[in-house]
């Protein structure tokens, strides 16, 4: 009595998207690229935690930079 093997599993399913929203915008940046909006991301990011909440954007500062802590402006 001969066994038969089992078959071979089927290839992975490929997933594809299409349409308006399915573009990566970063999908054809390169590293130097990336690098170069770096400063420009930090700097909206930090513009709207300060919009957000002044003074957790100051008071959060690590005590060690200030001999008094919090600051006064808090």
């Amino acid at each position: 009595m001969t066994t038969v093997p089992p078959p071979p599993p089927p290839p992975p399913a490929e997933i594809t998207y299409s349409g308006e929203y399915s573009v990566n915008p970063l999908g054809e940046a390169s590293f130097a690229d990336l690098c170069r909006r770096l400063p420009a991301v930090l700097r909206r990011i930090a513009r709207m935690a300060w919009a957000v909440d002044r003074t957790a954007c100051c008071c959060s500062w690590p005590a060690r930079r200030s001999p008094v802590w919090p600051p006064p402006s808090c």
